[in-house]
């Protein structure tokens, strides 16, 4: 009796190139990355094997007695293209939160023409035969913007607090503090001027002066307050608020490739994976 029942087994063994994978036989699961199934019970039997959750393999297999059935599972394009299809939250997710630089570049030509006499090599006549030489110079200029989503624009500093850059951050706040100097300096020189001119000013047009000056100081003094105010005013208007970029194009593509991947293996993206 204990001859024939051994004999009524057979051994499932599975090859696979894919890690962590769940193994189910007859929809029970036997474990995790099992490659070998001891003392299966000759017959059909239903093997369906999940990566992430996605079946890569569902068949039916049939057991021989004290025979070996092969299995072979490989990590196929079509099964990554299985698995990847089912991550349907996780692409959004990354697509939401991919970062792009992006470039534009365009060209301005400006063009110097000459024209000599061939009567007077060196001069130039308005009638008549003369050498032309022209020189075209085109100059490249770039712009660049850097994208979340597909579809939003984000500044320098947006982008420091999602990838980490702290020197982003400090020439940011070296050109903010040098903006705030100006302003504060001309406030500085253009508050009092207007101050000392209005005084000037309603001493002059008053019935009573009130200030013991000569015509001739107040006049110096107003002008004074005058120039003083528009020195001033003109500090503060002409200061510009931090604009533009505050780190390099190349830094940027660097940092924005390494947080895209970061985001890929953090959602179990494939490292190759662009949508």
């Amino acid at each position: 009796m204990s001859i024939t029942a051994t004999a009524q087994k057979g051994t499932i063994k599975i090859f696979t190139e894919l890690q962590n994978i769940n193994v189910y036989l007859d929809n029970t699961l036997q474990g995790t990355d099992i490659i070998l199934i001891d003392s299966v019970a000759i017959g059909t039997h239903y093997l369906k094997i999940l990566k992430e959750g996605t079946i890569v393999y569902s068949e039916l297999i049939t057991v021989q007695p004290n025979t070996v059935t092969t299995i072979l599972i490989k990590d196929s394009p079509e099964v990554k293209a299985k698995i990847l299809k089912s991550k349907v939250d996780e692409i959004q997710k990354y697509k939401s939160k991919k970062l792009d630089v992006i470039l534009s570049q365009n060209y301005v030509t400006q063009t110097k023409e000459t024209a000599s006499s061939i009567y007077f090599p060196g001069y130039y006549i308005a009638t008549g035969t003369a050498f032309h030489n022209s020189v075209s110079v085109s100059t490249a200029y770039t712009d660049w913007k850097i994208i979340q989503g597909g579809n939003k624009e984000i500044s320098d500093i947006q982008f420091a607090n999602i990838v980490g850059d702290e020197q982003i951050k400090a020439n940011y706040t070296k050109a903010l503090k040098a903006y705030n100097r100006r302003v504060s300096i001309g406030a500085i020189i253009a508050i009092p001027s207007i101050i000392i001119t209005g005084v000037i000013l309603a001493d002059l047009l008053g019935s009573k002066p009130f200030l013991n000056m000569s015509s001739e100081t107040e006049a110096i003094i107003g002008t004074a307050g005058i120039v003083g105010s528009i020195i001033g005013y003109s500090s503060a208007m002409g200061a510009k608020a931090p604009h533009g970029h505050f780190t390099t194009v190349e830094k940027a593509s660097k940092e924005a490739y390494e947080y895209n991947q970061a985001l890929k293996k953090e959602l179990g993206l494939p490292e190759s994976y662009e949508p």
